[in-house]
């Protein structure tokens, strides 16, 4: 049973997770930002804070460059996983500084 906690916990992490990346890449050029309602059922109100565009090119390349290292690597997916997710915490941080 503690297995299935754990990985029942780890789901609803990545379910949140999933959510905060919505909020932080939104629309493009050619659409709008859009809004997230993190409280429904319970409130429609909506959120975003628009930081990178959707369909970014550097964010899309550090991802496919996490993805060839866990098939080239597959021994080390926790450790490729955490090094891709940092990636993208610096990149977000940098891009946002630097705009």
């Amino acid at each position: 049973m503690d297995g299935l906690a754990v990985w029942v916990g780890i789901a609803v992490l990545a379910a949140l997770s999933h959510l905060a990346a919505d909020l932080v890449f939104s629309g493009t050029e050619a659409l709008p930002d859009w809004e997230l309602q993190l409280f429904w059922p319970f409130s429609t109100a909506g959120y975003v804070y628009p930081l990178i565009a959707w369909g970014d090119a550097g964010v899309s390349i550090v991802f496919v460059t996490g993805m060839f290292a866990m098939w080239k690597w597959p021994a080390r997916l926790q450790a490729t996983s955490l090094a891709t997710l940092a990636a993208v915490a610096l990149y977000l941080a940098v891009r946002d500084a630097w705009l």
